[in-house]
């Protein structure tokens, strides 16, 4: 599951084929918004959802579109991570996937050339986003923390984001797996290709569905 800045990557980049109906400021706050369940202390499940399609997204309103796609990445993340043997170079543990995900953001953050565009887009809190009873306080720390985040390229020095949920020594171990996954060029490359490979398997789970509709 990939961090912040992957998840706007790979949404504006399928925009304008799957979504241009949609309004992209809520489809973009949407995509981001399921992960806020770590500091307002949600339930995964009412947030992230499994078995996500193409043409489910596309019938709802921009917002909760981006909520979708936001478990839709998330899956594609995991399948792609797993197909190309990326767990070859590292242990599967839970330390070693929190350096994955912050250095996936890190290796394609520079597909997107302007990034004010996007963390303009964080100024505004939406109605929708109250729906689980988030004070606005919260809402606005959390896009202020996005914003920031977004607004330049993330590196190593943003492992302290996740300081308020884990102890110092895991903070310690991911430091420690990020600067040895960062020195393995085949995990740089695998995560470079991501990018090119998520709206290929996209138009294939698109193409797939489709077929099975005219069986």
């Amino acid at each position: 599951m990939p961090w912040p800045a992957t998840h706007v990557i790979i949404a504006d980049q399928v925009y304008d084929k799957y979504f241009r109906q949609l309004y992209k400021q809520a489809f973009i706050i949407g995509t981001c918004f399921p992960d806020i369940r770590y500091p307002a202390k949600i339930k995964r499940n009412l947030t992230h959802f499994r078995e996500v399609t193409l043409q489910q997204i596309q019938g709802q309103e921009s917002f909760q579109a981006g909520v979708l796609f936001h478990s839709l990445t998330d899956r594609l993340w995991n399948t792609y991570m797993r197909e190309q043997d990326v767990y070859q170079y590292c242990e599967f543990n839970a330390i070693n996937h929190h350096a994955l995900k912050l250095l996936q953001d890190q290796v394609i953050y520079e597909k997107i050339l302007d990034w004010k565009v996007f963390t303009k887009y964080f100024d505004t809190v939406l109605p929708q986003e109250q729906v689980f009873g988030i004070n606005e306080q919260l809402l606005r720390s959390w896009h202020s923390s996005l914003a920031n985040y977004m607004s330049k390229s993330p590196c190593q020095h943003d492992i302290k984001m996740l300081e308020s949920s884990m102890t110092a020594e895991i903070i310690n171990d991911i430091h420690a797996s990020y600067k040895m996954l960062s020195q393995k060029s085949p995990v740089i490359g695998i995560l470079e290709e991501f990018y090119s490979a998520a709206p290929l398997m996209m138009a294939s789970q698109s193409a797939e569905i489709e077929f099975s509709y005219k069986l």
